[in-house]
């Protein structure tokens, strides 16, 4: 199985990020591609990369708690937790996760 790569847009009080997550692990590679993500600390469990696309430089993280502020900490971790249930291209709002609303922001264009 190969890594998994999702775009998601980020909604949160008057907040719209493009984001793509890669979710892989070294079971889900060729043994050359797991080397190399054991030479980078990588494990067996899934990891997801979660990453900023827009602007001039991407901001990354692969673990949902080294992000400054919650928008980021909150989807990220949402994104871990139901990455199976979540088609590529959907609206994660944090405002929903965090328990502020009820209802989902449409998908913005």
């Amino acid at each position: 199985m190969a890594p998994e790569v999702k775009f998601f847009q980020v909604r949160d009080h008057a907040t719209n990020i493009p984001v793509m997550c890669v979710r892989f692990a070294n079971f889900m590679c060729s043994p050359k591609e797991a080397s190399i993500l054991a030479r980078a600390g990588w494990g067996r469990n899934p990891a997801t990369y979660y990453v900023k696309i827009a602007g001039g430089s991407p901001m990354t993280q692969y673990d949902s708690i080294d992000w400054n502020g919650r928008t980021n900490q909150l989807a990220h971790r949402y994104i871990e937790e139901h990455w199976d249930e979540l088609p590529s291209g959907s609206v994660v709002d944090v405002r929903v996760i965090a328990g502020e609303a009820e209802t989902p922001a449409e998908f913005e264009r």
